[in-house]
């Protein structure tokens, strides 16, 4: 078989109970990505080095982040490894495959931009003028610091009145169905729990 077939049934098969929700659907998308490449349809025990990181080359040429890059090596070597390990590809390719340095990458992280004590007063004010439950949803994310999928995922159980305190302890991730399919999870890390 191809490699992306090779590589869809390692994910289901080792990956899919093995990692997070949230870090799956990472790897799905991942995958997806190798798929737009002419390397996802080399069966893995023709595949050389000069493949993988001409696959990765490419991926600086057409301008992705660094990030995305890495993820790519990362999954890649994962499943290189897996591979070598069952014998179904005979040389460690893993071994070989270079991460790119971050100044030949075309695509540099941007610089977070934040809300000015200003704007931070003029937006707060704006919102509180509000009366749908945008506007509410709105203040509680920019006073508590929640990332959206964690101000979803909240349950009236977790909102203690009397200490004005809402406790983190879910969040909520898009399955790989669609808009229409939620799943209701841990946070990412024990920290987000708080």
């Amino acid at each position: 078989d191809k490699l992306y077939k090779e590589m869809e049934r390692w994910l289901i098969q080792y990956k899919k109970n093995d990692v997070k929700y949230a870090s799956y659907i990472r790897l799905t998308g991942s995958l997806h990505l190798l798929g737009k490449y002419s390397i996802s349809s080399v069966p893995p025990d023709y595949l050389v080095l000069d493949d993988v990181q001409s696959y990765i080359n490419g991926l600086i040429e057409s301008g992705y982040s660094l990030e995305t890059i890495k993820k790519q090596v990362k999954i890649l070597r994962e499943y290189l490894t897996y591979a070598y390990l069952s014998g179904y590809i005979k040389t460690p390719l893993y071994l070989g495959i270079k991460s790119p340095k971050e100044i030949n990458v075309k695509k540099h992280k941007k610089a977070v931009r934040v809300y000015t004590r200003e704007e931070q007063r003029r937006l707060t004010s704006a919102l509180m003028c509000g009366e749908t439950i945008y506007h509410k949803l709105g203040l509680l994310l920019l006073d508590t610091g929640m990332r959206i999928g964690e101000a979803m995922a909240l349950q009236w159980t977790d909102i203690d009145m009397e200490r004005k305190s809402v406790t983190v302890t879910k969040t909520i991730v898009r399955s790989l169905y669609g808009k229409s399919g939620y799943i209701q999870i841990m946070p990412k890390t024990k920290s987000s729990k708080r």
